[in-house]
């Protein structure tokens, strides 16, 4: 636009089909007409929902130079997420799918088992599968804004304002249950009924915060931290109510805002690497520091963040997932009261059972317990050795979490479990705050490469 301002504007337009089968073998269970849908037959399409044709994502980036240390940056956009990984339940359908239980009727040495029993078009006994008619695609609206600034010495410092919104996230919902208010499961005699619905949505907020040192003088310096809040209805879209906690009303989603299951408030990053000031000279000098220090690297990087956050369950299910307490009070504790046999205040649950003594959905919000902090430290220690002209060999020294620092999982948030409250793992470096799996601490690793 001008010497100083630079506008880049875009537009993309996605197209992603529903799942299929070339040989229309799929089959959906329709809401409305409360009977099978079989691709292929009766007018039914080979998607036999709808395709969404409207994924149309503009793209906004400017740079505006206020003078020459100093730049202003910003940036938007709309970028679609297709999920169609779940779609392909619907293939555990019937009639191309079955289900059933034998006790009693079978034999190994039998030459062959019993015939299935077929679902006919209203699968009675059957959990079945389906997807909205008429899904839309999940999108999310991405927008930042950055100012940049060279510092004296070449260090570069950032600010920015880093932001997006997600709508029409989709997730898996059990709608054959009764209501609130009584009315009962809409389709008597059938199983589960889980249907993709475009229901959730997020929104996210940060601050962040960059100085680097560019490589120069032997020295490359980053230093980093994000301020920042995520919260959303749903964190998991692929994913059904058994694997994130579950809505505990599917009729009023919006009671399931909290904060997201990656949520992290703070997090700070320190990385460096380093090259001692002290060369063998070409003519192989002699020199006692020469000698001993010359060729050598040293790196790093340092990393603490808040913990993760989870959720409390009883340990029994409701039609949308694993029922939640009601929470009497606070139960985060502070600092000083924490412990890994005490992590929060187990006495502030209770299990919510009405006048029947059955289990209900209980009034304490989705990750309201913060998990431990993390905190590690890595080394690299590197000793190059010239061979001849551009070949030399690298002896490595690397040390992950080199204070070992216990990295602690989320703690036991089942009240049914005996250990609720405690921390009993560590933290599994894969999978975000788990407590599935405990792993080691302090790793020292050393390694001998080549370059030509």
């Amino acid at each position: 636009m001008t010497d100083k301002l630079t506008l880049n504007l875009g537009l993309r337009y996605d197209y992603g089909t529903p799942f299929f089968s070339p040989t229309n073998e799929l089959s959906m269970f329709d809401l409305d007409q409360r009977r099978m849908l079989i691709a292929g037959q009766d007018g039914v399409s080979w998607y036999i929902v709808n395709p969404d044709k409207n994924d149309f994502a503009p793209r906004v980036g400017l740079a505006y130079q206020v003078n020459p240390k100093t730049t202003v940056r910003g940036g938007f956009g709309v970028f679609y997420s297709p999920e169609t990984a779940k779609r392909d339940d619907v293939r555990h359908n019937p009639p191309f799918y079955r289900q059933a239980v034998r006790y009693d009727e079978w034999k190994f040495s039998d030459p062959a088992p019993p015939p299935l029993p077929e679902s006919g078009p209203y699968p009675t006994g059957y959990d079945v599968k389906t997807v909205d008619k008429d899904l839309t695609t999940g999108y999310s609206l991405q927008y930042s804004l950055a100012m940049q600034r060279e510092l004296p010495g070449g260090v570069l410092f950032e600010a920015a304002y880093v932001g997006s919104q997600g709508h029409r996230l989709p997730f898996v919902v059990n709608v054959n249950q009764a209501r609130p208010d009584g009315t009962p499961a809409p389709f008597d005699g059938v199983g589960q009924v889980q249907v993709i619905r475009a229901i959730g949505d997020s929104t996210y907020h940060s601050g962040q915060f960059k100085l680097e040192k560019r490589f120069g003088e032997d020295l490359f310096l980053l230093a980093s931290y994000t301020w920042s809040k995520s919260l959303d209805t749903v964190s998991s879209a692929m994913f059904d109510s058994s694997v994130t906690g579950g809505v505990q009303n599917i009729f009023d989603v919006k009671q399931n805002r909290g904060p997201s299951d990656w949520d992290v408030p703070h997090r700070f990053s320190l990385s460096y690497v380093y090259n001692l000031p002290y060369r063998k000279s070409a003519g192989g000098e002699r020199n006692v520091l020469k000698s001993l220090f010359g060729d050598w690297q040293v790196s790093g990087l340092f990393m603490a963040r808040s913990g993760m956050p989870g959720t409390v369950t009883v340990g029994n299910p409701l039609p949308g997932g694993d029922a939640r307490p009601d929470v009497l009070r606070d139960p985060n504790l502070s600092g000083s009261e924490r412990s890994v046999d005490r992590w929060f205040d187990t006495t502030a649950f209770v299990a919510n059972k009405g006048p029947d003594g059955k289990l209900r959905a209980g009034n304490a919000g989705r990750n309201i317990i913060r998990g431990p902090a993390y905190v590690n430290l890595d080394i690299g220690l590197i000793k190059f050795i010239p061979i001849k002209n551009d070949v030399r060999l690298q002896l490595r020294v690397e040390a992950f979490n080199l204070t070992n620092t216990p990295h602690f999982a989320l703690p036991v948030l089942r009240m049914s479990d005996p250990a609720f409250g405690k921390i009993t793992h560590t933290r599994n470096s894969t999978n975000f705050g788990s407590t599935a799996t405990s792993f080691a601490n302090r790793m020292i690793q050393l390694a001998v490469k080549l370059e030509f």
